[in-house]
């Protein structure tokens, strides 16, 4: 017989038999030769039988080993790239597949199973794996591979906050982002520490608010640095650089908290002694991005001011304090656009109250030729307030600009002001003339 070797293929084994007689070949055709477990591994038999008839009488059997065949994979394991930390198990790779066996995996290259490896903790982890080969194939001996998982990222966050000088230091709060499956602080195994080298005493200006010492195992972490500003309850409009500016005034912080109304802490305007002509108070002024409602005109802000000539004060002004307009003697124009008269004799800033025995607000101001212009329909109510009343002409604001004259186009005149200087001479318009009253043609002209 054909000593072989033999090796599974797919295809039955028929091995060639010679039957001798001493040393002379039998013929074939005195018997018969048949097979059994022939195909696949292992050990398959031959046997020979007698044919009838035949010259010779033949028997007998014989068994021959069919190897297995070498094992392969037909698509490695492949680990899985980009893994991080979740707090739960998760594959590591991607399966292989094999015709010959099954593909078995391991993490330790002891205990190997079909189950896909996984991965909680961030670290690197060998994955082993192998084919158990089938009836017919041999194994496939044990490769490996690496794969990582990697921190979660944990940023740690103080934020930013803002106190007034002379207030207490506020607590500073640590914000996480970046925890997965729930998990908290509690995981942190160095809890942060926040520092600042602020306190109540301390400046206005702005002051680092540190953080670092954090620590995970499972977790990169990210401290953030936040920022205290203290905010000076004084300060300059536009900053202390513009200070030499004519329109830049000081204000002094009379509320820290946000009005229900505007939404804003307030302040009032409290030193503007060297603006000239036309200056109008801003409804809200911002400092340090804080954004403030101006509701009051503290006391003496404008006193013995020679060079303003009007003022335009916004509706979101409710108190003028003592001595505020005092000595402004060239003062021609108020424009108010609160339609309730403001009050002169609220107590504020630096005294902002009114004397015993009358209101200082406007002494000094000609309150004759000063016209005051306030909202339509306020007219009779600032004519019945006090010291408002005391002003001659309070005139709403819709009025036209020319009122009770009319003046052609080629018409020559004079304009006199209402102390009866001629102010213009034998002119045909009023271009070039200051906001006010004026005379034309024995009538009066309001310029606006």
């Amino acid at each position: 017989m054909d000593p072989g070797p033999f090796t599974y293929d797919g295809n039955k084994k028929e091995p060639k038999v010679t039957v001798k007689d001493g040393d002379i070949n039998v013929s074939e055709d005195e018997y018969n030769v048949t097979y059994e477990n022939n195909e696949h591994a292992g050990t398959a038999t031959v046997t020979v039988t007698d044919k009838e008839g035949g010259n010779y009488k033949v028997s007998g059997s014989k068994t021959f080993t069919i190897n297995k065949a070498d094992g392969s994979l037909k698509q490695k394991p492949v680990g899985i790239e980009n893994l991080f930390y979740k707090g739960v198990a998760q594959d590591l790779i991607t399966t292989g597949s094999s015709e010959t066996g099954t593909v078995e995996y391991s993490l330790d290259k002891v205990n190997f199973g079909t189950a896909i490896p996984t991965g909680t903790s961030p670290k690197t982890y060998t994955v082993h794996y192998r084919v158990k080969g089938d009836a017919n194939h041999k194994d496939v001996n044990i490769s490996s591979f690496s794969v990582a998982i990697a921190k979660a990222s944990l940023t740690v966050s103080v934020g930013n906050y803002d106190m007034y000088e002379g207030e207490a230091v506020p607590q500073f709060s640590i914000n996480y982002s970046g925890f997965v499956n729930n998990e908290t602080e509690a995981v942190l195994t160095t809890k942060p520490t926040v520092n600042c080298q602020a306190t109540a005493s301390s400046k206005a200006g702005e002051y680092t608010i540190s953080i670092s010492g954090s620590k995970a195992d499972n977790y990169n972490i990210t401290h953030q640095n936040g920022k205290l500003v203290i905010l000076a309850k004084k300060f300059v409009s536009g900053g202390e650089s513009a200070r030499e500016d004519d329109d830049a005034a000081t204000y002094q912080v009379t509320s820290t908290q946000s009005s229900s109304e505007t939404g804003t802490p307030t302040v009032a305007i409290t030193d503007d002694k060297d603006v000239s002509g036309k200056f109008a108070i801003p409804e809200t002024v911002t400092n340090h991005n804080k954004t403030y409602t101006v509701t009051e005109i503290g006391e003496s802000t404008f006193e013995n001011n020679k060079n303003i000539t009007e003022v335009i004060i916004p509706s979101s002004i409710t108190g003028i304090g003592d001595k505020a307009f005092k000595g402004c003697v060239n003062l021609r124009a108020i424009t108010v656009y609160n339609p309730t008269p403001i009050n002169l004799s609220v107590a504020g800033t630096r005294g902002a109250g009114t004397r015993n025995g009358g209101s200082s607000v406007f002494e000094g101001v000609d309150k004759f030729l000063c016209i005051l212009y306030v909202p339509d329909g306020s007219v009779d109510l600032y004519k019945a307030a006090p010291v408002w009343s005391e002003f001659t002409h309070i005139i709403p604001l819709s009025t036209t600009g020319i009122n009770g004259v009319t003046i052609s186009e080629d018409e020559v005149f004079d304009v006199y002001d209402l102390r009866g200087r001629k102010v213009k001479s034998k002119t045909t318009n009023l271009d070039g003339l200051t906001r006010g009253i004026y005379i034309v043609n024995g009538k009066k002209v309001v310029v606006k």
